[in-house]
């Protein structure tokens, strides 16, 4: 993937997003504090990364799961999905976990979690495109089949994101 985009690339364009969208200017302290977040999320985020691309090159163990049956681009992206549903409430209970040690209240540093979790729907977004057609011998190029099985895929991800920092 080293001519892919990277997970700080796809959070750059997220919080690009977030300054388009009016963040309200944090104070000093509160800045303080966002900062704490951010990078406890953004290691977070790199350890799962890690791991996924230890995945990408093969580089993990074989846990002696059942093999999924669908043909290989939409097993890729069904594994691409039941990652973002474990990994994105993970993220979520990184956000959680941080607002409870610090006690704070109401929603004003939600935007740091979504800005994560968008950046990490983006990442799994660009696996399942590059890495699914890879794996699937049939599919040369993305077509109409795979558009549609990589918006689902990305709808359901944004659907499960929601959720998840709508609990927090």
């Amino acid at each position: 993937m080293a001519n892919h985009a990277t997970i700080i690339d796809f959070l750059s364009i997220s919080l690009s997003r977030n300054r388009q969208e009016g963040v309200r200017p944090l104070s000093p302290n509160e800045q303080l504090i966002a900062d704490q977040l951010a990078a406890r999320l953004d290691h977070k985020l790199a350890e799962v990364v890690q791991e996924l691309e230890k995945v990408a090159s093969c580089q993990q163990e074989d846990d002696g799961q059942e093999v999924d049956k669908n043909p290989p681009f939409e097993a890729f992206c069904a594994g691409m999905h039941q990652i973002g549903a474990t990994l994105i409430p993970h993220l979520a209970q990184v956000y959680i976990d941080f607002k409870a040690e610090n006690k704070l209240e109401g929603r004003s540093l939600d935007w740091i979690i979504k800005a994560r979790s968008d950046a990490f729907i983006g990442y799994l977004m660009e696996l399942a495109k590059v890495h699914g057609v890879a794996f699937d011998l049939n599919v040369t190029q993305i077509g109409d089949r795979e558009t549609r099985i990589l918006a689902q895929l990305e709808k359901d991800l944004r659907s499960l994101s929601l959720e998840a920092i709508s609990a927090a």
